[in-house]
């Protein structure tokens, strides 16, 4: 079940959570951005990039030094590939071992499209790749509207 987690008021929410006991039942931690541009309809495949923590501690979520590595990572995505005109960032969620980094983005292709700057965006992580037609944007309005 997501909470509000309350915050500064910087165009992002934290929603706190718990994954199902068939997932492990540990808790799951997100940042969603609570500020959505009506453009950005223009926007309309999911784009999931799962990340695998490297050290998680026991309940799952990372620890200190690879949330700071992690933060790099989203710092990286951020200056690599949001500036295109085609994606954006939407939703970061961590639980149950894994970050997953969602972008919104104009079509099914658009992350084979940018090979260079993932490369770069990823470093010494390896993603997994999901790409869901979601024009409504589904998963990002269930974790927004917890944030609200």
């Amino acid at each position: 079940m997501a909470q509000r987690i309350p915050g500064k008021d910087d165009g992002w929410g934290l929603v706190g959570g718990k994954l199902s006991e068939e997932e492990g039942g540990h808790p799951l931690v997100a940042r969603v951005r609570t500020h959505v541009d009506p453009e950005w309809a223009a926007l309309p495949y999911r784009l999931t990039l799962s990340v695998k923590i490297k050290n998680p501690a026991p309940n799952g979520l990372p620890n200190l030094e690879e949330m700071r590595s992690l933060d790099e990572l989203e710092n990286r995505i951020t200056t690599h590939i949001e500036p295109d005109a085609g994606a954006e960032l939407v939703l970061l969620v961590s639980a149950g071992g894994e970050r997953s980094i969602i972008l919104h983005v104009e079509d099914e292709t658009w992350h084979a499209r940018q090979p260079a700057a993932f490369a770069d965006a990823f470093g010494e992580y390896e993603a997994e790749v999901l790409v869901h037609h979601d024009p409504e944007w589904t998963v990002h309005s269930a974790f927004a509207a917890k944030a609200d």
